[in-house]
């Protein structure tokens, strides 16, 4: 830049640099993976309690990741802050099914059988049932194709890391896994082994001791409190009801939906409104005196940079804090200090944004916005104004809120449309040429060796220095001679507003009414039958306010939440050839919407765009413990076991590999919420809360929902059938009477 002569008297100053934030960002996703795998691994030994068979199944995570990202690569897809977002999940999902399958194998195998035998029924017992749990977690990404907005954006990007993860666990599960148990499986007497392996075993068996006094003293309260709700399935029922009615009518509406909180904890804005009398070089002293303050205090507030623009009639003062900073005094604090420093002027108003945006929060539910459409914004003004009394009247309505902003009083040219149509003046011909010896009119491009130079031609400023010298201005008129615009025009001041607000192209005026607290219902009811009865002029229509973003995104993740939970059913109706079936396992998400929504609720953090597509990944997660549950209840079944007792054995045997998926689950999640994510990067704390939240509750109760809603739900098949079957033998016994 220096070398460059018309350059040479610039300096370049780094204002924002957002690489430090991005490697801030992806050096916490990194180091939270590497806590959680090792959380995870620390829980499989302590339940698999074997070291070669946890370092298979650890091992299981950086080979899933690797081919992660060799899809990822060959794709075209780059490592960023989502992609790298969705391999961390991973980490606590990948060792599902490889601890579903070597749990499966050793089980067998310390039963008595040998260890191919032990491989090859563990394998083929739970084949099916893990590669339709992976599948249940896979699916809930196709909702992603039929959704816009920042939902789309997130769940396309997660997609393809997790997809290619979760498909790798699955192979290296049903494949390698086996192949490397078989390998280590072997029993060791204790009286017999070298000393490194008495060792090993007398740790094991402490371990083993351990887990005996706490999880399986656990695994048998539960059996027994499921024998215990298997004889009155009603009253689980109604607890369940119950637990879920307080959760959605009382902590559900208490949680808070926010769209980038942490963008807000880290940045001000401040935001100016002049009075008409300022002119352009007022507000550029005002400015210059902003500028001044910020650049004194920049240091004592920790400001990585700040910036300042105006315009005719407003300006704003943005900044944002360094991500390393020392003091103690919070950000939201630091920025209502500077606020309190901007020089005051008469008649300036000054607007602390977030300020408002904190009333805004509190106010929203209590405001009501009617929206008129049409095309004449003097029509809409008249329609409004005398419309006023009628909705201030309704109950529940306080009072109208009026634009605070006053509108410019400019000079304007009035054109006397009969004397122009007597002389064969264009008001159009006339607007353009004030307009153009004003401003000037644009020419083509002057081309000089290489070098386009942008010209313009207009009057010289003594021509149009005065309204005396604008009024001897000639404008042509259709016979070929002139008029002067001063005997076509004459000067006004008119009160003219400062924008035309448009909504599909058409003009809009819209009406904020302030409602009583208490009474929102009954106002917006009241509000909506009084449009129903006023009879608009033609050409003026009531229109339906467009949601803001933030609804949008709550909307469109409600609506991907309930189609994947839509693809779930129909997969698992397909794996278990009912319809009736699957419904018992599909309990399971109202289980973990509970924990989602009550650990937000104690924790007060608010839910985000990531914390409902946490919620839509956990939907296809909480589903995988249900599945496996009751294929292995089905299998029991068929060998010839009756139901309750496959029910409670298969509850018994399932409490280790359910226990082992959500505890490396939850505790491969505990960093991420743990950490800060950097001052204004994305907060990931709502996302690990929701799978935290929802795994504990939902891996809590599966073992007592799940079994008695599906006894209910088969003995509704068994009635069902017996039904239809008695309809058919009546009528196959009334044809053969005729």
């Amino acid at each position: 830049m220096k070398q460059d002569p018309e350059l040479a008297t610039f300096d370049l100053h780094i204002y924002m640099n957002q690489g430090g934030i991005v490697m801030t960002q992806l050096n916490t996703l990194f180091t939270n993976g590497k806590i959680g795998a090792f959380f995870a691994a620390i829980v499989l030994y302590l339940f698999l309690r074997r070291l070669r068979i946890t370092l298979i199944v650890t091992l299981a995570i950086p080979l899933c990741l690797f081919i992660s990202v060799a899809a990822m690569y060959f794709a075209g897809d780059s490592l960023n802050l989502l992609t790298i977002l969705g391999l961390v999940i991973c980490v606590g999902l990948l060792v599902d099914n490889s601890v579903v399958v070597a749990e499966n194998i050793q089980r067998h195998f310390y039963n008595g059988m040998s260890r191919q035998d032990a491989c090859i029924k563990g394998v083929r017992e739970i084949g099916l049932a893990i590669t339709t749990a992976t599948f249940t977690t896979i699916i809930v990404f196709l909702p992603a194709l039929l959704v816009e907005g920042q939902m789309r954006f997130f769940m396309m990007r997660l997609a393809l890391p997790v997809v290619t993860a979760l498909l790798s666990s699955l192979v290296i599960a049903l494949v390698f896994v086996p192949l490397c148990v078989y390998l280590t499986l072997n029993r060791w007497p204790l009286g017999q082994a070298a000393w490194p392996r008495q060792t090993a075993e007398a740790f094991r068996t402490r371990l083993g001791n351990f887990y005996e006094a706490t999880f399986e003293r656990f695994n048998r309260w539960y059996n027994l409190t499921l024998q215990y709700y298997l004889r009155r399935r009603v009253d689980l029922a109604f607890i369940f009801l119950v637990l879920f009615c307080v959760t959605y009518f009382h902590t559900f509406r208490e949680v808070e939906f926010s769209v980038d909180e942490k963008r807000e904890e880290s940045q001000f804005n401040v935001s100016f409104r002049f009075p008409s009398q300022f002119n352009m070089e007022d507000r550029g002293k005002y400015f210059d005196r902003v500028e001044q303050i910020m650049e004194e205090r920049k240091e004592e507030f920790e400001l990585e940079g700040y910036f300042v623009r105006y315009s005719t009639w407003s300006g704003s003062l943005e900044g944002w804090f360094k991500t390393d900073r020392k003091s103690d005094v919070p950000p939201r604090e630091m920025a209502e200090r500077i606020f309190k420093l901007l020089p005051e002027m008469p008649g300036l108003k000054i607007g602390y944004e977030r300020r408002r945006e904190g009333e805004e929060k509190q106010d929203r539910k209590e405001r009501y916005y009617v929206r008129f459409i049409g095309t004449d914004p003097i029509q809409l003004d008249e329609v409004a104004e005398s419309l006023k009394p009628v909705f201030e009247n309704q109950p529940g309505v306080l009072a109208l809120q009026e634009r605070q902003d006053e509108s410019p009083n400019e000079m304007a040219l009035v054109v006397d449309r009969d004397r122009a149509n007597s002389i064969g003046v264009n008001p159009t011909t006339l607007a353009g040429l004030v307009g153009s010896a004003l401003r000037g009119s644009s020419l083509p491009r002057f081309q000089n060796e290489g070098r386009q130079i942008p010209v313009q031609v207009r009057f010289s400023e003594e021509d149009r220095a005065e309204l005396a010298d604008l009024n001897n201005f000639l404008v042509p008129t259709e016979d070929g001679r002139f008029s002067s615009v001063g005997t076509l025009t004459r000067p006004a001041m008119l009160n003219s507003p400062r924008y035309i607000r448009r909504t599909n192209k058409s003009v809009s005026h819209t009406l904020t009414m302030e409602l009583e607290t208490g009474r929102e219902d009954e106002a917006r009811k009241a509000i909506e039958a009084a449009k129903s009865n006023i009879d608009l002029p033609e050409g003026v229509s009531f229109s339906s306010l467009r949601k803001p973003f933030e609804m949008e995104d709550i909307l469109t993740g409600v609506f991907a939440l309930w189609m994947s939970i839509l693809f779930i059913y129909m997969l698992m109706a397909f794996l278990f050839e009912s319809v009736l079936m699957p419904l018992s396992i599909v309990f399971t998400i109202p289980l973990a919407a509970i924990g989602a929504v009550w650990i937000h609720y104690l924790t007060g953090i608010n839910m985000d765009i990531l914390g409902i597509i946490g919620g839509i990944l956990l939907v296809g997660v909480v589903v995988n413990n249900g599945i496996v549950l009751i294929d292995y209840a089905n299998r029991l079944r068929r060998e010839g076991h009756d139901r309750t007792t496959a029910m409670l054995q298969a509850s018994q045997h399932r409490f280790r590999p359910i226990a082992i998926t959500a505890l490396t689950t939850i505790f491969g999640m505990i960093p991420m919420v743990w950490s800060e994510g950097g001052e204004m990067g994305l907060s990931y704390r709502s996302f690990g809360l929701t799978l935290i939240g929802g795994m504990f509750s939902a891996s809590l109760f599966t073992l007592l929902v799940v079994p008695v809603f599906y006894t209910l739900f088969d003995d509704a098949r068994e009635a069902l059938t017996s039904t239809l079957a008695g309809v058919f033998r009546r009528r196959r016994a009334s044809g053969l009477a005729k």
